[in-house]
């Protein structure tokens, strides 16, 4: 039986799409689809037999009796985001304290960033309530929350007619608004050093924020029992692959000048795994995140790591 599998195209599921690695017995048909389309089809339809699923929609799914799906501990996706806090360039506001009382707008209240988001603002003292939230497309699993739903098409066009003070936004803005060197345009992130305290956070809490981990479905886990293990051996060997590329600086595998210094910089700040997969190293994290949910109102009760995991994966 070829199980169908769908990932987006990163290092680290390169080699599975390219066929460079498999494991015996598991014969895999393999599809390359946008982010977006995957999350909000796994997450309504369990479409797909393996496939990556953000985080905050899996736990929130789990939490309102969702069975069809179990998960693998591969954090295919792990960011920092506060980088990608904007603001306009004629704005006031610099720091994270600022926001008390303002106006911030997320793609949705339950996206796993806005999650981990909320969960460092409290850390510097500003709860929920104190922030107007937006957003600005549909809750991936319908669920109420204390959002308003924002006038204008998504985060930078609210932001440039002042519907919201500042906005998490997931990928690079638009050129005309936002430079490629960072400066000058008519937006600007709100922290001038966005990286120096994200390295302070993990410096702190050893967390590199998981964005997205590998579901299967359980009926497909449950008729061969070798399914989940196998999976989560798969991606690991991905995961060797990626490695080997990455650290092939003579031929470098990203458009980046200064890859060996940033490599040396991300293993000195984190060690050598710097991005573990397995149980173990993970589920301090996962733990965490569920408490997040739950102060969110996302969550009305705790999962156990069975629940979250598939049993055959706990003990890597």
């Amino acid at each position: 039986m070829a199980y169908s599998l769908a990932v987006s195209a990163t290092d680290r599921t390169y080699p599975i799409l390219a066929n460079l690695v498999s494991r015996p017995g598991l014969d895999l048909q393999p599809q390359r689809i946008g982010l977006e389309e995957i999350f909000k089809r796994q997450a309504n339809e369990a479409a797909f037999d393996i496939a990556e699923l953000t985080l905050g929609s899996y736990l929130v799914a789990l939490g309102r009796g969702e069975k069809r799906l179990t998960a693998i501990p591969v954090p295919l996706m792990r960011r920092f985001r506060r980088d990608q806090i904007y603001v306009s360039s004629l704005s006031t506001l610099r720091r994270l304290a600022d926001l008390r009382g303002k106006r911030f707008g997320l793609p949705e209240y339950q996206a796993t960033p806005g999650i981990w988001l909320r969960a460092m603002l409290r850390e510097t003292g500003l709860e929920n309530q104190e922030i107007e939230w937006f957003t600005y497309r549909e809750e991936r699993v319908p669920i109420d929350t204390p959002a308003k739903r924002g006038k204008e098409r998504g985060i930078p066009e609210a932001l440039l007619a002042g519907e919201i003070d500042a906005g998490f936004f997931p990928r690079r803005l638009a050129v005309e608004h936002f430079p490629l060197n960072g400066k000058g345009g008519a937006l600007r992130r709100l922290l001038h050093d966005p990286w120096k305290e994200d390295r302070t956070y993990y410096a702190r809490k050893k967390f590199f924020p998981i964005g997205s981990v590998v579901t299967l479905r359980a009926e497909s886990a449950e008729a061969d029992p070798a399914l989940a293990g196998e999976v989560y051996r798969l991606f690991a060997d991905a995961k060797i692959r990626a490695v080997e590329g990455i650290m092939d600086i003579g031929q470098p595998a990203a458009m980046d000048p200064f890859l060996a210094e940033s490599l040396e910089y991300s293993f000195d700040a984190m060690g050598a795994d710097l991005w573990p997969y397995g149980f173990k190293a993970n589920w301090p994290e996962v733990e965490a995140f569920i408490g997040y949910l739950r102060t969110d109102g996302l969550l009305d009760r705790s999962l156990s790591p069975e629940e979250v995991f598939h049993p055959s994966t706990l003990d890597t």
